[in-house]
């Protein structure tokens, strides 16, 4: 009897889009304007012209002042929001930016679910190249947005590196952590990019919960903090997959071989059992590229007094 060919597990890089929550969908399409006028043309050039009428796409081109391209919003749909974002992004911050605030203060009253989220993305989406006018709008408007709204702001603050909005990205997460979905990944990423010390703690929580967080092993590699060694040497008994293989490799080289080992005794694991994987990492050292591209910084292992 023939064996049954096994299909290979390609090596996935983290950061790649594959079965990722809302909350990373979110943070790759506002990460970088490179990123974002990739996903709008290839969204806008899947459009018919008659698609884009439909959508809005008239309106946005008639608003003449930032309150008329503002006040438009409501009415449109799909990738007639997109280009909105687009036209908003060309005017003055200071200008547009307290208009976009009030529109948050409006948007919970749409009836459409759907077409609200879109809204709230759009706006937030917005707001996140406004640099401090952007900003302060979140800030002062953070608490009272729905919890998938705040979860998308908290992404917004964190590219946006507001370390003042890290303990309302707590708190979210804290709130938001036990409902359906995977709202609450908004929160852990917005705290990965502050490189806040709390988030690995809360990683090593999303180790015991089910169904797991799509990306974990991805925030793993961004925190890059040892206490995630033992929930991430424990997944790698039990599955032999790749990607906490993977997520191991990267603590190893941006904490060293010393905080590994230590990490993996504190939890009972002996040296004896655990220096044979750190001997295969050290024969392997990640290129300065992959250090800085990939992984990033790693969030501070010494806890901050002043929060």
């Amino acid at each position: 009897m023939a064996k049954k060919k096994t299909k290979k597990r390609r090596k996935r890089k983290p950061g790649e889009l594959v079965g990722r929550s809302p909350a990373a969908l979110f943070r790759f399409a506002v990460r970088d304007l490179e990123n974002r006028g990739i996903i709008d043309a290839s969204v806008l050039g899947q459009m018919s012209p008659e698609e884009l009428e439909r959508d809005g796409a008239r309106l946005v081109e008639a608003a003449d002042s930032p309150r008329e391209l503002v006040e438009a919003l409501p009415t449109l749909r799909r990738a007639a929001i997109r280009l909105w974002e687009i036209k908003v992004r060309d005017l003055p911050a200071a200008e547009v930016a307290p208009l976009l605030g009030d529109v948050l203060d409006q948007l919970y009253t749409h009836s459409n679910e759907a077409q609200r989220e879109r809204m709230y993305d759009g706006v937030i989406g917005a707001l996140r190249w406004m640099e401090v006018p952007g900003a302060e709008v979140l800030m002062s408007r953070f608490e009272g947005l729905p919890p998938t709204a705040a979860c998308r702001a908290a992404v917004a603050l964190g590219l946006m590196g507001r370390t003042d909005a890290a303990d309302y990205m707590r708190d979210l997460y804290l709130a938001v952590r036990e409902q359906p979905g995977f709202d609450h990944a908004g929160a852990l990423w917005g705290l990965i990019d502050l490189h806040d010390y709390r988030v690995a703690m809360l990683l090593v929580d999303e180790f015991k919960r089910e169904p797991r967080l799509p990306e974990l092993y991805d925030l793993c590699v961004l925190s890059g903090h040892p206490s995630l060694v033992p929930p991430l040497l424990i997944d790698l008994h039990d599955s032999r997959a790749r990607e906490p293989l993977d997520a191991l490799y990267a603590i190893y080289w941006r904490g060293g071989r010393e905080a590994f080992l230590k990490a993996a005794s504190a939890a009972g694991i002996g040296e004896a059992s655990i220096a044979p994987l750190a001997d295969v990492f050290a024969e392997s050292e990640p290129s300065q590229q992959q250090m800085s591209a990939l992984w990033g910084e790693p969030t501070s292992v010494v806890p901050d007094p002043t929060r």
